[in-house]
């Protein structure tokens, strides 16, 4: 089995690399960067792709929405810092098939791969209920926040830029900042990454 590891720490990459050193007919590459790991997605083909949801480049979850693109047909883990359900909800709707915590014991991450290779979905068992419970929950709508903002949040929430997301929705990127620049006031946010960590934190996402 290929397994692509993507995380902007060597150390945590050599760590893991460690750990695996025992499953013989695993074979490991591990990138430090959103740019580097793209490539190997490309003329390495893994089978499991292990992305840190923070690159300081890009995001884990930016990556995981060019998955279409790729060569091969991975299936991705998103290794964050905590645990987060919402977090979690999130990188399943963009296409993860597990989540695991950097804090976690280093045996979840092991029992992903396995259950993902296997064909199956991974979340860590203290997460399973309230991610189940998020993701068929009233969303964002029933929250002050019209369709188009909330359709806004959400994107941004995945990492889509918003020139990006102006040429998807066929608008202009002034439209977009206006949009976003309602949300920062309606949430009280300063930034961009401000206002999708109070979406989050209020349970809007």
């Amino acid at each position: 089995m290929r397994i692509l590891f993507i995380d902007k720490h060597p150390l945590i990459a050599d760590g893991f690399a460690a750990l695996i050193s025992s499953f013989e007919d695993w074979e490991l590459r591990s990138a430090t960067s959103a740019e580097e790991g793209a490539e190997l997605l490309a003329c390495f083909a893994p089978d499991i792709a292990i992305l840190d949801f923070d690159l300081g480049d890009d995001s884990g979850l930016k990556l995981l929405r060019k998955a279409s693109c790729w060569p091969s047909q991975a299936r991705c883990i998103i290794y964050a810092p905590g645990d987060d359900p919402v977090l979690a909800g999130i990188a399943l709707d963009v296409g993860a098939k597990a989540f695991v915590s950097k804090c976690a014991d280093t045996s979840q991450l092991i029992e992903a791969i396995k259950v993902i290779s296997d064909g199956g979905t991974w979340l860590p068992p203290n997460l399973l209920q309230d991610v189940a419970r998020l993701r068929t929950s009233i969303d964002g709508r029933n929250r002050g926040l019209t369709d188009r903002e909330f359709e806004v949040l959400r994107s941004l929430a995945y990492g889509e830029t918003m020139g990006e997301m102006a040429f998807r929705l066929g608008v202009s990127y002034r439209t977009v900042s206006n949009d976003c620049g309602i949300l920062r006031e309606k949430l009280d946010a300063k930034s961009l990454p401000e206002l999708i960590r109070i979406a989050m934190s209020r349970k809007i996402l």
